[in-house]
Parts: structure tokens; C-alpha cells; sequence
């Protein structure tokens, strides 16, 4: 008989950050919190005591692997639990961690696959239309993939800044709007 295994997003999930953590009641009524990221020295996610708990008790009881878009660095500094998890997955699965270390058979697959399905990021940008919205084309930025699109396909989270966007391709912010990017103009006044 196999056991279960129980894989779980981080952020928002397990973790907050102290903004996502969103403490608008009294003081006397947060929630007693433990530290489960340190960055430069200073503590950038928490989870709650009574979650931390329930973490302990699972990875007690079936193998926990932690899930994350996160860089590796960057899952690097999570503590969930005092031992850390033997299996893990970041960056939307271009490292599966082994004992903390990358799997070099996953990496070898990932990579390959990779450079035989996606094209790079300037000959995919260099079949775009000029004066049209390119639709949602997957390229390759290093060992992951990343969707490249423009309006109205995909939310504009989702979509990258084109900085020095060749001539008639459309600017758009990685943020929350579907507006083009605008210059703030300089009205002259002083602040």
C-alpha cells in the first residue's frame, strides 16, 4: 500500500507576508505568529503558530513537498518545520529539489525539453507583426518557460514589459493594468 504524499503552495497558502497577512483587527487579536523566512537579516514571512503546528503534524504523517513559483534562492530561505522537506519543487517545476539539492536527471530533462520546444525570447519577438497584438507564444528565458503575449489574451500580470519594444509592438506593464505604459510628464512646479 503506497502513501500519500501531500504537495502545497507556499505564499498566500502557508505563508504571509506581513502585507498579505492583512492584521486590521486590534493588536490583542493577531494571531501569535512564528517566523518561516529571513531575508538580509530581517523576518519577511510568518506563518501562524497554529498552522506551524498543523505543518509538523503532517510532515509527521506523510511526506510534505513544498510547491513554488519561487527562484531556488528564494525557496532556500522558507523553514516550515525543523527538519526541511526531502522533496521540494521551484520555479514552477524547472528544479525538483532532493534533499534540498536539485535533481540533476529533472534538470537535464527540463533544460532539454526547453530548447526543443520554445524558441528564445528575440527570435520569437522578431516574428511579430508590426502594429498588431502578438497572441500568447511560450519562449524560452534560460532553464524556464515564459509566456510572451499581448493584449487581450492574457491578464496583464501575466504579460512582460517591453522596455525598448521594437517599433509598432505595444507597451504594456507587468502589473495590475491593461493600459499601455504612460511617461509621467514634467509640469515644471516643484513638490
Amino acid at each position: 500500500m503506497s502513501r500519500p504524499l501531500v504537495a502545497c503552495d507556499l505564499d498566500r497558502t502557508l505563508i504571509y507576508s506581513a502585507a498579505a497577512l492583512g492584521l486590521t483587527g486590534p493588536d490583542h487579536e493577531a494571531p501569535r505568529l512564528v517566523v518561516a523566512e529571513v531575508h538580509e537579516g530581517r523576518p519577511i514571512s510568518y506563518l501562524t503558530r497554529r498552522a506551524a503546528g498543523l505543518i509538523e503534524d503532517l510532515a509527521g504523517a506523510a511526506p510534505l513537498v513544498p510547491v513554488t513559483t519561487r527562484t531556488l534562492g528564494q525557496y532556500r530561505r522558507i523553514r516550515l518545520t525543523d527538519r526541511p522537506p526531502r522533496y521540494a519543487v521551484a520555479a514552477n517545476g524547472g528544479h525538483l529539489l532532493v534533499d534540498g539539492r536539485p535533481d540533476p536527471g529533472w534538470r537535464r530533462r527540463v533544460t532539454g525539453r526547453v530548447r526543443r520546444d520554445c524558441a528564445t525570447l528575440a527570435a520569437k519577438v522578431s516574428t511579430w507583426p508590426t502594429g498588431r497584438s502578438p497572441s500568447v507564444k511560450w519562449v524560452s528565458t534560460s532553464v524556464s518557460s515564459t509566456p510572451v503575449c499581448g493584449p487581450p489574451t492574457v491578464p496583464a500580470f501575466r504579460r512582460p514589459t517591453l522596455r525598448n519594444a521594437p517599433a509598432g509592438l505595444p507597451r504594456r506593464t507587468c502589473r495590475q493594468s491593461n493600459r499601455p505604459t504612460r511617461t509621467r510628464r514634467s509640469t515644471g512646479g516643484s513638490m
